[in-house]
C-alpha cells in the first residue's frame, strides 16, 4: 500500500526540450548504478535531444574529474568544431568546475544550466 502523495513542485524554469534537429541540443549526467558484484559504478553520458542517441558514455568506479575529463576528451573526437551545441546539465559539482567550463567553451559548447 502505498502512502500519502505529497504536491509536486512547480516548474519553476519550465525547460522545453523539443529539439529537432540532431547535433544542436546535448544533455548530460552522472549516473550511480550498482553492479552485479554489489559495488557501484559512475556512468558519464552526454546524448543527443533531438535523436536520443548516445553521443559518447564512459564508466567508472567513481565520479571523479577523471571520468568526467575521459568523456570530454571522446566527445572532442565525436563532433565538429563548427556545430553550435547547446548543452545542458543539472548543478552537480562536476558541471561547476573551471575545468570543465573551459573544455565546453573550447568545443564551442554553449552551457545552459539547470536550477
Amino acid at each position: 500500500m502505498q502512502g500519502a502523495r505529497g504536491q509536486t513542485a512547480p516548474n519553476i524554469i519550465k525547460p522545453k526540450f523539443n529539439a529537432t534537429t540532431p547535433l544542436t541540443v546535448f544533455h548530460t549526467n552522472v549516473t550511480k548504478v550498482k553492479l552485479i558484484d554489489g559495488s557501484w559504478g559512475y556512468l558519464f553520458c552526454v546524448t543527443d535531444e533531438a535523436s536520443c542517441e548516445v553521443i559518447t558514455a564512459k564508466v567508472s568506479g567513481s565520479p571523479n574529474m577523471q571520468l568526467i575529463d575521459d568523456t570530454l576528451a571522446e566527445l572532442k573526437v565525436r563532433i565538429r568544431p563548427d556545430l553550435e551545441i547547446i548543452l545542458h546539465f543539472d548543478q552537480g559539482w562536476q558541471y561547476r568546475q573551471k575545468a570543465y567550463r573551459k573544455a565546453l567553451e573550447e568545443m564551442n559548447i554553449a552551457q545552459r544550466q539547470l536550477s
